[in-house]
């Protein structure tokens, strides 16, 4: 299997237990540098959907109290990217082409964001304006709206099966005593860290740390609680003309990311197959016209799903939907035999050599120290044919629990 090209990974922590991890690559020509926080949608309050994903548009707004930002303006005139995100476990800020002399400008605009210096009721305003005019396009997205919809039944009631951005309505009612409030509870030492990657001197970017994140006390970040699955089908009406409708499938899982991802994954590739055993293969023996078939596991915090995506012809949606259910409930049930005959059927390491975690990628990087102290080399890779199979064994178990499938589809008014 292809490994990562020499790198230097090394890993600090501050006294306050907030982390510095870098890969050094003498050959790169400029480094990206980010401040990860592990929190997200799934620490906010339920009545505050969207929350998380408002203090990270504001925080990165270009604005400081009423003024413009003068780290932002100094950092954007000298040709550095800045992006950020935020998902249900996560928030991270980048800034990429960063040259060696611009590190303290970085970590300074970091350390800016992190405080909440950022914040001020005209930046909360405009990210609240700008987040609204996204909903309205991801409002007419049958894909966004599918996704949201399986959300809502696999996590009923509970912020996982919530929308990332919030709604509307919910986005409306925050305050900027909301945002100090999130921020604070939050965006802890224990809970987040500065990484950096590319032609970066691991010593200096620690310093530059240590000198804005060092004062921060080392406060405790309260665990998530194992969400709860709910199930069923649910259809969602599309007010567009569109050719081909959309369904999705999931089953969950009991996992950790750090030593079940390359397990998961193989499931994935199974239920991927076009062998006689595969997915695809057994959907067409039902007649049910499939396209763009995609497999791929999701994991949270203590928990995963497996996702099955494919769209069908308009006129034999719920034909199609019932089939891939009755489809899931067989796949479940393989025999160790039929398990062991699909590990000999496609390129497993090829397949693993796809979706492997790389050190040299900072998001790779950030995401699997924050969650687990483990870099992505750490992360075990099952090698041998044993290996294989009994991973492969193992996260079928897990998803043979007993859980119900969900399962969202689109159809045309």
């Amino acid at each position: 299997m292809k490994v990562d090209p020499p790198t230097n990974v090394t890993r600090s922590t501050l006294s306050n237990s907030f982390k510095v991890i870098t890969n050094h690559n003498p050959v790169a020509e400029k480094t990206t540098v980010c401040l990860w926080i592990k929190s997200g949608s799934s620490h906010e309050p339920l009545e505050r959907n969207g929350l998380s994903h408002l203090l990270e548009h504001t925080l990165f707004g270009q604005r400081y109290g009423d003024q413009k930002s003068p780290i932002y303006d100094a950092i954007t005139s000298k040709g550095l990217k800045i992006r950020a995100f935020t998902t249900t476990q996560d928030t991270a800020y980048f800034i990429d082409n960063v040259d060696t002399i611009s590190i303290p400008t970085c970590i300074k605009l970091f350390w800016d964001i992190f405080s909440g210096n950022l914040l001020s009721t005209r930046s909360m305003q405009d990210a609240k304006s700008d987040i609204q005019k996204e909903m309205i396009s991801l409002a007419a997205d049958p894909n966004e709206r599918l996704f949201n919809a399986l959300n809502s039944i696999c996590f009923p009631n509970q912020t996982l099966g919530r929308p990332i951005t919030g709604s509307y309505d919910s986005i409306s009612t925050i305050q900027l005593d909301d945002l100090q409030e999130f921020l604070k509870c939050e965006y802890l030492a224990t809970n987040s860290l500065i990484c950096g990657v590319g032609k970066i001197n691991h010593e200096r970017l620690v310093e530059c740390c240590e000198n804005f994140f060092s004062s921060l006390q080392a406060k405790s970040h309260p665990s998530l609680t194992i969400p709860n699955w709910g199930g069923g089908i649910i259809k969602v009406n599309v007010n567009v003309d569109i050719e081909r409708q959309k369904i999705v499938a999931s089953l969950p899982f009991s996992a950790s990311q750090s030593k079940d991802y390359y397990s998961f994954w193989l499931a994935a590739f199974a239920f991927n197959s076009k062998d006689d055993l595969g997915f695809s293969k057994a959907l067409e023996t039902q007649r049910v016209n499939c396209d763009q078939l995609t497999v791929y596991p999701e994991f949270f915090s203590q928990m995963g799903r497996m996702q099955i995506y494919f769209e069908t012809t308009n006129s034999k949606t719920q034909r199609d939907m019932r089939a891939i259910n009755q489809q899931l409930n067989l796949f479940k049930a393989l025999s160790l035999e039929d398990l062991n005959k699909i590990v000999h059927q496609i390129d497993i390491k090829r397949c693993l050599e796809l979706v492997r975690l790389q050190d040299s990628n900072i998001e790779h990087l950030a995401m699997s120290f924050s969650n687990h102290g483990l870099i992505p080399s750490e992360i075990p890779v099952p090698q041998c044919e044993d290996e294989i199979a009994n991973s492969l064994k193992y996260s079928f178990l897990k998803l043979k629990d007993g859980h119900s499938n969900a399962i969202a589809y689109t159809e045309n008014f």
